[in-house]
């Protein structure tokens, strides 16, 4: 069982103050206490995917500073485990700049007690980078299935940990989607280092086993039925609250960037399974922030904008653009139009795909002054846009894998073609019209496509491009620059939905 918290209207929303909305009460079995012996408690706290340590929306949700101010209330109350499920290094704008180093300084300064990496750990293309970041840590790492390129572990990281909180003997393993390739990383298969740490935690005399994971819930919800041993699961790698349970086990995962943290109050009798409560606490303006961390937060975004150097307009936008991931990676949204417009106007290709993932900014921008520092924060990873020439049966098998990748980063977002898609279809039959160039879709006419090396490369599973004979000698340039030459060129934008995505029978 699973459950989007907000798409199934149990949260309602990500603005909310603290403690707004419903409390989930999940207890995995309710034991009654042998003799007189009170169960020991301890609370959890939960989060994952957190990228900007100033916050975000204008920096009334989120922030390293309100991680801390709930983080110290908690512990004025008892014993408190601060656990995180992954991606933290990469990417924001201040990550590039500063490969992550904020990050890990302000988990140094809240007290984590526990992380585990997640796939964007790996975006450095240097072992260099990660390494530092480690050694930067004064909180301990896990990590069950993620290795050195050699096999061996990497530097402090363990494939398990036992800590006592509450007079509990907590046990945590820590599993890693194999999402991203390094000449400097290698991974163990999941199921079987899960079964293998959980049960090695039992032995060790663990009274609550905790996995922490970077992995899609239909992963999470496998092992949770596979793993008896395992009380709970704390997960990341999607971006939007979640609750599931499999098995005997509770999953929980957290909104991106710390919009949300889940706090769990776990009772541990003497004998028997822990009694979980779960709530969902939105890190909004009703959230303390102690003096310290909000000049910690101020400190590195005057340190970036030192490094940026001086901003600059480079259009006028007279809509707001949505480049909200609950936009993007679930629908058209008018920030990825403008963006694929870019590719493919300035590209001269006939059609143009992005990947919603591929944009990071996550925020509603109002209408207004477009500035180059805006730009570079849309398009953080700095792709090459590259010139295919392929088939149209090939780009309907995209059209198609789309679908199949809507609530994920391999959403495509589209210029100069449609779709219209029934989800109640069976995958492999959900794109029902396609046009491309103004007319319906020719499978054996060739057309030219503008996208990212890292969708050519048959990234997020679009190995229908990756073909060598696909690609057109030359490529268009990089994406920042292609978005920043468009946005120069027209001086003012009023990009709007159109149609370009459609669901049927909805």
């Amino acid at each position: 069982m699973r459950q989007r918290l907000r798409a199934a209207g149990k949260w309602p929303g990500r603005g909310l103050a603290l403690l707004a909305g419903a409390l989930f009460l999940l207890a995995l079995a309710l034991c009654p206490a042998i003799g007189q012996t009170p169960p020991r408690r301890l609370t959890l706290v939960h989060f994952n995917d957190f990228y900007r340590i100033e916050g975000v929306e204008g920096r009334t949700k989120g922030g390293i500073a309100r991680l801390g101010g709930l983080l110290e209330s908690l512990r004025k109350q008892g014993p408190v485990l601060a656990l995180f499920a992954g991606d933290l290094l990469f990417p924001s704008l201040m990550s590039r700049e500063f490969g992550g180093a904020q990050m890990i300084e302000g988990l140094n300064a809240v007290g984590l007690d526990a992380a585990t990496f997640g796939n964007h750990e790996f975006d450095g293309k240097e072992e260099a980078v990660l390494l530092a970041r480690l050694r930067e840590s004064r909180f301990p790492w896990v990590s069950s299935n993620v290795r050195r390129a050699d096999g061996s572990p990497f530097p402090g990281v363990a494939p398990r940990m036992v800590r006592e909180a509450g007079g509990v003997r907590v046990g945590v393993l820590a599993l890693t989607i194999p999402a991203v390739r390094r000449p400097y990383v290698s991974y163990l298969p999941v199921r079987e280092e899960a079964r293998r740490e959980a049960e090695t935690l039992r032995r060790a005399g663990a009274e609550l086993v905790i996995a922490l994971t970077h992995l899609p819930m239909e992963e999470d919800l496998a092992l949770a039925r596979d793993l008896p041993g395992v009380d709970l699961i704390l997960g990341g790698h999607e971006h939007d609250a979640q609750l599931g349970r499999a098995g005997a086990a509770l999953i929980l995962k957290a909104d991106s960037d710390l919009r949300t943290v889940w706090v769990v109050e776990a009772a541990v009798p003497v004998q028997g399974r822990p009694e979980l409560h779960a709530r969902l606490v939105a890190l909004g303006t009703g959230v303390p922030r102690p003096p310290a961390l909000r000049d910690m937060e101020a400190s590195w975004l005057a340190r970036l904008a030192a490094r940026l150097g001086p901003d600059e307009p480079v259009a006028q936008s007279e809509a707001a653009l949505d480049g909200r991931e609950s936009t993007l990676r679930f629908r058209e949204g008018n920030l990825g139009n403008l963006v694929a417009d870019a590719f493919r106007e300035e590209g001269q290709c006939e059609v143009a795909a992005v990947n919603g993932g591929a944009i990071r900014v996550d925020e509603l921008l109002p209408p207004g002054l477009l500035t180059r520092h805006q730009v570079a924060e849309i398009l953080l990873f700095k792709n090459r846009v590259l010139r295919l020439r392929v088939p149209g049966s090939v780009l309907g098998a995209a059209l198609e894998h789309s679908a199949a990748m809507r609530g994920s980063g391999g959403f495509l977002q589209l210029s100069g073609a449609r779709a219209a898609f029934d989800l109640g279809a069976p995958a492999g039959k959900r794109l029902r019209e396609a046009e491309a160039g103004g007319a319906p879709l020719q499978p054996d006419r060739p057309y030219t496509l503008c996208t990212l090396d890292f969708l050519a490369g048959g990234g997020d599973g679009y190995v229908m491009w990756a073909k060598a004979e696909y690609r057109l000698s030359g490529d268009a340039g990089d994406s920042e620059e292609l978005l920043l030459r468009h946005l120069r060129r027209l001086g003012r934008v009023a990009p709007r939905q159109e149609g370009r995505i459609r669901f049927l029978g909805r």
